[in-house]
């Protein structure tokens, strides 16, 4: 969660000072119980972060449950909406040892079957309007190509579209 304009700032994780957990079911950063595996099955998770028009609160949403909130007051520019979204994937290192394996392990390539996926982007707007982000809009990053890669699509097939796969196989990146 981006705080402001100032790069560096903002959080990704439970360990972030703020987060207003709600939900009793879906807890931010425990393990989830079905995961896919190549050649096996595909699981997935409808998540979704959207700003409550009368609080100014960020509510996070997962399989259709309100899992908890960001509070307005954690945002120090009084943010009404966001101008950018950001979805990502990340691995971390401890010490001086090859950084684990990203997704199923494979680079992300087109197939769904075998790599890690988020797919059907949507933002909101200034008029608070679901809006699909064109193409031209999205900007994949990666950090490590050794070890990780990202790609977009924007139609994949018809119930995935907008999709961003990502994933690698980890090893000594480099830092």
């Amino acid at each position: 969660m981006q705080q402001n304009s100032i790069e560096g700032t903002g959080c990704t994780n439970s360990l972030c000072p703020g987060f207003v957990q709600t939900s009793t079911k879906i807890y931010i950063g425990s393990p989830f119980s079905n995961v896919s595996s190549v050649g096996g099955p595909q699981f997935s998770m409808l998540l979704y972060l959207a700003q409550d028009p009368n609080t100014k609160n960020w509510w996070l949403r997962a399989q259709d449950m309100d899992v908890g909130y960001f509070p307005a007051t954690l945002f120090s520019n009084k943010l009404d909406h966001a101008s950018k979204g950001g979805w990502t994937g990340q691995t971390q290192i401890f010490g001086d040892g090859p950084s684990p394996p990203m997704g199923s392990g494979q680079f992300a390539g087109a197939n769904i079957l075998t790599s890690c996926y988020i797919s059907n982007l949507y933002i909101k707007d200034s008029q608070r309007n679901d809006r699909a982000p064109h193409a031209d809009e999205v900007h994949v990053y990666f950090d490590k190509p050794l070890c990780y890669d990202a790609n977009y699509v924007d139609n994949l097939r018809d119930d995935l579209q907008r999709v961003v796969l990502f994933g690698g196989p980890g090893g000594f990146c480099g830092l």
